[in-house]
């Protein structure tokens, strides 16, 4: 009788292979006595692939007068069988060097609890801080919110603020000049004062030393600083709310 499969051939492993192979399965070698339960599963498969074969040769000698070796189909499956328990044995040696690591090393365990529940504390702990964080971050900007230094004093004039043009920047300035510094050389640079009506808000920032007025500068507030006369001459400069930045300067005569 002929069969389509081919016969299974088992390459022989090599004498490194077998070496490596002995080693590691030294190495792994458990002198315990085998598990009853593990023994009676053995025998069971054992028993159960004799039968089988019996059977197969049973059969194939009726079907056709001659005894005949296994079929290859049978030997097929026994090959699996004894692959699987060879499987099985691999995995169960793994398991077992496993549980002697966790056993040499139970505070393995313990030191990652312990760095997972410090984890949790910080978080905790980071969560715990936030509304003090966010109080700070309040009282930072309600210092910062009024609109004028306060190291500076206020005199309230007028009702409107100044109006000031970049197309005629030099003739607005002189006149604010005029009208709030009625005396340049005794005016106090060092302290400073604003001058604005009630209604006039820019928003505060660095503004320096000197006499500040509120002004409409092309139609947006701004403060224009006049700075301490040097000689005949006082610098005066518009800055931009919020940010103090000169957006123009220019130099008038100190008026005599």
């Amino acid at each position: 009788m002929t069969t389509d499969e081919p016969d299974e051939q088992l390459v022989p492993a090599s004498p490194e292979d077998e070496t490596r192979i002995r080693a590691l399965l030294s190495d792994a070698r458990e002198t315990a006595p085998m598990p009853a339960a593990v023994v009676a599963r053995l025998d069971d498969a054992l028993a159960g692939l004799a039968a089988e074969r019996q059977v197969d040769e049973a059969q194939l000698t009726e079907a056709t007068g001659y005894g005949a070796s296994v079929h290859p189909i049978t030997r097929s499956r026994r090959h699996r069988v004894a692959a699987l328990l060879g499987a099985a044995a691999a995995v169960a040696v793994l398991g077992l060097g496993v549980g002697a690591v966790l056993e040499r090393d139970p505070e393995g365990a313990n030191d990652a609890g312990s760095a997972e529940s410090q984890v949790d504390r910080g978080d905790d702990d980071a969560a715990a801080d936030a509304p003090s964080a966010a109080a700070t971050s309040d009282d930072a900007l309600s210092e910062n919110s009024p609109d004028e230094s306060p190291e500076m004093g206020r005199e309230l004039v007028g009702d409107r603020a100044y109006p000031v043009h970049s197309r005629h920047l030099t003739r607005d300035l002189a006149r604010i000049q005029t009208d709030v510094l009625a005396d340049t050389a005794v005016a106090d640079y060092q302290k400073g004062l604003i001058h604005a009506p009630k209604s006039f808000a820019c928003q505060n920032a660095s503004w320096g030393r000197g006499i500040l007025v509120g002004v409409r500068y092309d139609g947006d507030p701004a403060y224009v600083a006049f700075r301490e006369p040097m000689g005949e001459s006082q610098v005066v400069e518009v800055l931009q709310c919020g940010t103090g930045d000169v957006l123009r300067s220019t130099t008038l005569p100190v008026p005599s």
